[in-house]
């Protein structure tokens, strides 16, 4: 009698637990999909919050040395500084965009960060553009799945 109302209960409850299984299957899978764009996100403004606090502190240096006026291109440094029109200056807005540098150590492209910016130091106006390196997306797929 015990094993009859065993095997009954099993064979109702049976085909619920596959849709329960499923069901819960494709809520975690959402939920993994909402993280990792939350989580990429969350990792842009960190990045852009450092990228701006580096533009602060290069402006400041180079309103007092005017040497650091000189480089423009990125080098061993992680920015670069060009003198411009005023005319340019006044339409450029801080950008921050994802793009490829090469490098010639790796000899390949990585994945940066890209400020833009203009400022003005001894009456002249300058381009200010700050790299900063990025979570490669393919590798951050990789290590969470």
């Amino acid at each position: 009698m015990v094993l009859a109302i065993r095997c009954r209960l099993h064979e109702i409850t049976q085909p619920y637990t596959v849709y329960l299984s499923i069901s819960l299957l494709g809520v975690l899978g959402l939920w993994a999909i909402v993280f990792y764009f939350f989580m990429l996100q969350e990792v842009k403004e960190t990045v852009d919050d450092g990228l701006t606090n580096y533009k602060m502190f290069i402006v400041h240096r180079a309103q007092g040395d005017s040497s650091m006026l000189n480089s423009e291109a990125f080098g061993d440094k992680n920015y670069s500084i060009k003198e411009i029109a005023a005319e340019q200056a006044v339409q450029v807005l801080d950008t921050y965009k994802d793009t490829l540098i090469y490098q010639e150590r790796l000899e390949q492209h990585a994945p940066v960060r890209l400020l833009t910016t203009a400022f003005l130091a001894n009456e002249k106006y300058y381009e200010l553009k700050i790299i900063s390196a990025v979570i490669n997306k393919a590798d951050l797929i990789r290590k969470l799945f």
